[in-house]
């Protein structure tokens, strides 16, 4: 199968001036140009965020101090889960949760050691006892 534009497409859709196209045609490599079919591009009243709804969610970073971790608790914050960040160093872990309670996000910070298991076992009552519950780890 090969995508190809649809000849009546006339180029920049004046719709979505971000898109090239306002959909693609997939046509099989044994069909005639007549079975082909159109699909549905994202339009700009499309919200991906609206697919990935984790409003009342409760979400434990490990890590998410800093760096991925971090863009990974922004995005499911963007989202709407609570977020706990984990991390070893108290100090980043607060930073942390203070730039996600900037964004109106339910938030925890709690010192943690991932090769200690009793330091894993204290965040996840400490996380419950908060929260009530632990949807995504």
């Amino acid at each position: 199968m090969e995508r190809k534009r649809h000849p009546e497409d006339p180029g920049l859709h004046k719709r979505n001036p971000g898109y090239d196209l306002d959909y693609f045609v997939i046509i099989p490599d044994n069909a005639p140009p007549h079975r082909s079919m159109r699909l549905p591009r994202p339009n700009r009243d499309y919200a991906p965020m609206k697919l990935f709804d984790l409003s009342g969610r409760v979400a434990v970073i490990t890590g998410g101090n800093a760096g991925i971790g971090l863009g990974i608790a922004k995005g499911l914050a963007a989202a709407g889960a609570a977020i706990v960040i984990a991390g070893r160093r108290a100090e980043k872990n607060l930073a942390a949760a203070k730039d996600l309670e900037a964004l109106n996000v339910r938030t925890a910070a709690f010192e943690v050691d991932v090769t200690r298991e009793e330091s894993c076992r204290a965040m996840i009552d400490s996380t419950v006892a908060r929260f009530g519950r632990i949807d995504i780890l």
